[in-house]
C-alpha cells in the first residue's frame, strides 16, 4: 500500500505508484488565500487517480461549499495538542484529535500505523532542509509555487530550524 503526500502527485513517475492513500496536513494561510487553496485541490483531485485524500478538517467547509474532491472519499483529522503535550505512547487514534504536525509524513505516518502497517517505508522524504537551509522538489511546483512562505524563490529557507536539530 503506498501512502502520498502533499505535491508528490507532481512527481513524473507519480502514476507508477498507484497510490492508496494521499495525505494533505492543515493549510497555513500566509502566502496561500483561500482561491489558491481552491486551485490547488482542483489541480491535486486531477492526479490523485483512486487514492483517498486525508486532509485537515480546518478544509472541510472549504471542500464541501466548493464541492471539491467529488466522487473521491475524503477523510479529516483534526490536528489539535502538541506532540510535547502528549502523554501516551500508544498508536495515535486518527478517530480522535491527533497532535498537529509540523511535516506532512508525520501525518502519513500516524495514518498507517492506525491503519495497522506493520511495516513503513518512507521514499522521497527528503528533510536535509532543516540543516542545508535549502529545500528543493524533484518536481517543478504548478498552482503552489512560490506560495511556501518559509522558503524564498531560490529554495532557501526564511527561517531556520537548524538548532533545533
Amino acid at each position: 500500500t503506498v501512502i502520498t503526500v502533499s505535491n508528490g502527485y507532481l512527481h513524473s513517475d507519480f502514476d507508477k505508484f498507484q497510490s492508496r492513500y494521499h495525505c494533505v496536513p492543515q493549510i497555513t494561510y500566509v502566502s496561500m488565500t483561500s482561491e489558491d487553496v481552491i486551485d490547488w485541490f482542483k489541480e491535486m483531485h486531477s492526479h490523485l487517480g483512486a487514492a483517498e485524500l486525508f486532509l485537515s478538517s480546518t478544509e472541510a467547509e472549504l471542500v464541501r461549499k466548493h464541492n471539491l474532491f467529488s466522487g473521491r472519499t475524503v477523510r479529516y483529522l483534526v490536528l489539535g495538542e502538541s506532540f510535547d503535550e502528549r502523554t501516551s505512547e500508544e498508536i495515535v487514534d486518527i478517530s480522535q484529535p491527533v497532535p498537529r504536525v509540523e511535516s506532512v509524513p508525520v501525518m502519513a505516518l500516524m495514518i498507517a500505523m492506525y491503519l495497522g502497517f506493520k511495516e513503513i517505508i518512507l521514499l522521497g522524504v527528503d528533510h536535509d532542509r532543516f540543516l542545508s537551509s535549502t529545500y528543493r522538489y524533484a518536481f517543478d511546483l504548478k498552482v503552489q509555487k512560490g506560495k511556501d512562505f518559509t522558503v524564498n524563490v531560490d529554495g532557501t529557507l526564511t527561517r531556520t530550524l537548524h538548532d533545533e536539530f
